[in-house]
């Protein structure tokens, strides 16, 4: 893949390059670059490097949480920068939500998603969805 490509997959929490395709990629994955493969190995030339990496599979969740999870994560990033408590699918919680979600130290009130690790987002994801709010 383009190393542009690995390293947004593998870009930790509060970089630049963090975003819903980092979460996706690590919640269900162990990545691994193995090594670079520069771009005079190929004709013609590309103007980008190649990483040749490997992805093992941590667990297989099936449809409907995928599918489920990949739009809270997808939504969650739409605004990476505001605080999450502002974002569109926490302002529709109830305060009670809220607070139940800080109390058990899933979030702060100025937690924003980029903030938050690929486990984190899964975990305040399972909390929410045990609430039946997802």
């Amino acid at each position: 893949v383009q190393k542009e490509f690995f390293e947004t997959v593998n870009a930790p929490c509060n970089s630049k390059q963090y975003s819903s395709l980092s979460v996706l990629f690590q919640t269900f994955c162990e990545i691994k670059k193995l090594f670079v493969i520069g771009r005079l190995n190929f004709f013609p030339k590309p103007n980008v490097d190649s990483i040749f990496l490997s992805l093992k599979k941590k667990y297989q969740p099936n449809d409907q949480l995928l599918k489920d999870y990949s739009v809270f994560v997808k939504s969650c990033f739409s605004r990476p920068r505001k605080v999450l408590l502002n974002n569109p699918i926490f302002e529709e919680l109830e305060e009670e939500i809220k607070e139940s979600l800080l109390e058990k130290k899933l979030l702060t009130k100025n937690t924003r998603v980029s903030e938050l690790s690929s486990e984190e987002i899964l975990t305040l994801f399972k909390t929410l969805k045990e609430l039946s709010i997802l």
